[in-house]
C-alpha cells in the first residue's frame, strides 16, 4: 500500500479520543503535554488536525475556541497550534492556519504566536495586538486551611 501525499492528507476534527495523540504531539514539541488543558479545549471547542502517515500520532493540531453567542461568535481564538518536529518547516502549519481561516467563516480569530510562528501569522493576515509573557512555577507561601501539599 502506497503512502499518500503529504499534502493530500484530510485536516479532520480532533475528538476527546485524540488525546493521547495531542499530548504526545505536545511533548515532541517541547511542550509540557498538559492533557487537562487539551481536554479543556477540545471539550469547550473544538480541534483540529492531521494524522501522520507513518501512522505515529499527529502530524499537527490546534484547537479553536469560539468566544460569544453559539449562533454568532464575537471571535475564535485558535489554541495549541503545533506540527510535529520531523514534518516542522514542510507548509502544515500554514495549511493549518488556511483551513481555520475558511472554516472561520468571516468570525475574526486571536492567537499567541511565538516568534517563529510570527512571519507565519502575519502573512496570513494577522496583525500583533500587543505582547503577552508567561510565567510558570510553583506558588509558594502560607498554606490556606484545607489545601493538600
Amino acid at each position: 500500500m502506497s503512502t499518500p501525499a503529504l499534502s493530500a492528507l484530510p485536516v479532520r476534527p480532533l475528538t476527546l479520543r485524540d488525546l493521547p495523540a495531542c499530548t504526545s504531539l505536545a511533548y515532541d514539541r517541547g511542550w509540557s503535554p498538559e492533557e487537562h488543558k487539551w481536554r479543556l479545549l477540545l471539550a469547550a471547542g473544538h480541534g483540529v488536525g492531521v494524522d501522520a502517515p507513518d501512522g505515529r500520532g499527529l502530524l499537527g493540531a490546534c484547537t479553536l475556541t469560539d468566544f460569544g453567542p453559539h449562533e454568532a461568535p464575537a471571535f475564535t481564538a485558535i489554541g495549541m497550534m503545533l506540527v510535529a518536529d520531523r514534518y516542522a518547516g514542510r507548509g502544515f502549519g500554514r495549511r493549518l492556519l488556511e483551513h481555520v481561516i475558511r472554516y472561520s467563516d468571516r468570525v475574526p480569530l486571536t492567537l499567541y504566536a511565538s516568534g517563529s510562528m510570527l512571519p507565519l501569522v502575519r502573512k496570513l493576515g494577522f496583525t500583533s495586538v500587543g505582547r503577552a509573557a508567561a510565567a510558570t512555577g510553583r506558588l509558594t507561601g502560607p498554606a490556606v486551611p484545607g489545601d493538600r501539599p
